[in-house]
């Protein structure tokens, strides 16, 4: 008889309000879906600082492991290059999870990608590792700039050796799927395509603009997100619409150029030369609590997504559920998530005049902006709420796992 499902989740903060980030809101996402069918889970995270949750636990390093592997990552943890901290962050998220399955055992792990971690946390045989893609690097990382030095083709050999290594894999889109295949030069047969899930979702979509013209891009202030895209089209829309006002959240990761050298926010800003009128109706909010950036999106007049590239971005499920109007680049799996002219206005990443272009046709449209996020909440309703979504995971983890397969 098969044991009853029980999946860790490998997550970078617990409770996802602790950061900024997609993986974080998706592992929450997940859970809560998850806990609504009855199936058990459990997170280990990196940033957690306690609370009583029997199954949650922090990523075991330093004094958290036993001597012996404490010994083993000190030593590994001063190798050149930074090689060793991969075996390191194995080791920790090994010990965590050791520690949560004395409850009850795991039917799998599942993680990220990222820099192969899911390679070497398979051989220490806690439970099957699952690879669920939220990059790859080799997308996510050129995107950002990268892709000139020796790390960059070790950690995309070391994320395709995890693929490889893993009981399963999922994608969230068929693109992302066939990208990764074809950048590999190989067929990945044990993955399936399951979509990420969104958040909680009010029975009637929050989104009520507060009659102004204003858009909010929410994301990190980096090159990956197209932030510099951003600005480009406000300042290009701006200098023709004097209303128009530009509201930026999340982190400030810095802009990064191309002879490698990073701006912060406030030096990329100056550094623009933009006229003072326009530059004042630039407001930066930084990183927010998630209460207070769906405030910020709700009362917009449209929510913007200018990545050079996306997996499946939490962002536009966010503004999916809210029912406000989107702007996108059809870049990675945006486009199975939003029709263009249907749910969101798509454009191609990298073009500041398109995305000004959208911008203004919306702003000039509004019956037609809401029209778009009315659509994009009711396709969020049918495919992307967490309880339809969780069911198919937990359909999928029991049929592969099945009698501990």
């Amino acid at each position: 008889m098969s044991q009853p499902l029980r999946i860790a989740f490998v997550t970078p903060a617990w409770p996802a309000s602790r950061t900024q980030s997609g993986i974080a809101t998706y592992v929450e996402a997940m859970r809560r879906g998850l806990t609504g069918l009855g199936v058990a889970s459990a997170a280990i995270a990196w940033i957690y600082d306690g609370g009583g949750d029997p199954e949650v636990a922090a990523h075991a390093r330093g004094r958290a492991l036993p001597w012996l592997l404490r010994l083993r990552s000190a030593v590994l943890a001063r190798l050149p290059g930074g090689r060793g901290l991969d075996t390191v962050v194995a080791d920790g998220i090994a010990e965590a999870a050791r520690g949560l399955a004395r409850r009850a055992p795991f039917t799998a792990i599942e993680i990220e990608e990222s820099f192969g971690i899911p390679a070497l946390l398979a051989t220490r045989a806690v439970a099957p590792v699952v690879v669920r893609l939220h990059g790859p690097w080799f997308l996510t990382g050129a995107a950002s700039g990268a892709g000139g030095e020796a790390s960059f083709a070790r950690r995309v050999a070391n994320e395709w050796r995890g693929m490889q290594r893993a009981a399963a894999v999922i994608a969230p889109t068929r693109a992302l799927l066939a990208a990764v295949e074809q950048h590999y030069g190989a067929p990945l047969p044990h993955a399936v395509v399951l979509p990420n899930p969104g958040p909680p979702a009010p029975p009637t979509p929050p989104w009520r603009p507060d009659g102004g013209r204003r858009i909010v891009h929410v994301g990190r202030f980096e090159r990956l997100k197209g932030s510099d895209i951003v600005l480009a089209a406000f300042a290009e829309l701006a200098r023709r619409d004097p209303e128009v006002v530009l509201d930026l959240v999340g982190p400030d990761h810095g802009m990064r150029a191309a002879d490698g050298s990073s701006a912060d926010f406030p030096r990329y800003l100056a550094g623009l030369g933009l006229d003072g009128a326009v530059a004042r109706r630039i407001r930066w909010h930084g990183p927010l609590p998630p209460a207070a950036v769906a405030d910020v999106r709700r009362g917009a007049s449209l929510a913007v997504v200018a990545s050079r590239y996306e997996t499946f971005p939490m962002t536009v499920l966010e503004a999916m559920a809210d029912g406000c109007p989107i702007v996108a680049t059809r870049v990675g799996g945006i486009p199975e998530m939003v029709d263009d002219g249907v749910e969101a206005s798509l454009v191609p990443a990298g073009d500041a005049p398109a995305l000004a272009a959208a911008w203004a046709r919306l702003l000039a449209a509004p019956a037609a902006a809401a029209a778009l996020g009315a659509a994009a909440r009711a396709r969020f309703d049918t495919q992307f709420a967490a309880a339809s979504v969780a069911r198919r995971v937990a359909d999928f983890y029991a049929a592969r796992f099945a009698a501990g397969r």
